[in-house]
């Protein structure tokens, strides 16, 4: 479980430099940077999403819908180089569920 952790905490970290990369108008950097992570991040949002059924079982309801709008705005976004959509998708959608799965994370090893 570290693993995973290690892994979403990775990517919150890069996305906040993302972030940083399209307030500054660099945005050849930032889509270099989300090409980069995309792949990883759609691990994680997948497997955040095949382990929802259980998370319903332990008392704590995660809307999957919401959690695939996000990805899809985000790719949406990526594909027509709407920065502002870009940069409001990784800062107030993803980075959120990111770090509520962290938490979940947390927790469940923690109680292990």
């Amino acid at each position: 479980m570290q693993k995973i952790i290690e892994k979403v905490r990775n990517v919150l970290v890069r996305t906040d430099g993302i972030y940083e990369m399209l307030c500054k108008n660099n945005t050849n950097s930032a889509m270099k940077a989300i090409n980069q992570i995309m792949p990883e991040l759609n691990e994680i949002i997948m497997k955040l999403i095949s382990e929802i059924p259980y998370y319903r079982k332990q008392g704590v309801d995660l809307p999957e819908d919401v959690i695939l709008a996000q990805l899809q705005n985000l790719l949406e976004a990526f594909e027509h180089s709407d920065i502002v959509m870009l940069a409001d998708t990784l800062k107030y959608e993803l980075t959120d569920t990111l770090k509520v799965y962290e938490e979940i994370l947390v927790q469940l090893e923690a109680g292990s």
